[in-house]
């Protein structure tokens, strides 16, 4: 079984994220998160998708884990 890790890091304060941002915390990574499994839900079913999402500001997106969340935060 193969494993796809895509990463992504979307700029909470970038001016195309401005209509995202100002619906809350974690708005922005969650939209992010969103475009990428949409991104990649033609993989087949033998490769184990984990995606990691972090907004520029510290939010983590919904489908982190929480083990995937206390390394990240342990980066900042």
């Amino acid at each position: 079984m193969g494993v796809v890790i895509p990463f992504t890091y979307p700029d909470t304060l970038a001016s195309s994220h401005f209509s995202s941002a100002v619906l809350g915390p974690g708005a922005v990574v969650n939209e992010a998160e969103e475009k990428k499994k949409s991104k990649y839900s033609s993989l087949p079913s033998l490769y184990n998708f984990t995606l990691i999402a972090v907004e520029t500001l510290g939010a983590v997106g919904r489908r982190c884990s929480a083990s995937d969340a206390d390394g990240i935060a342990m980066l900042h």
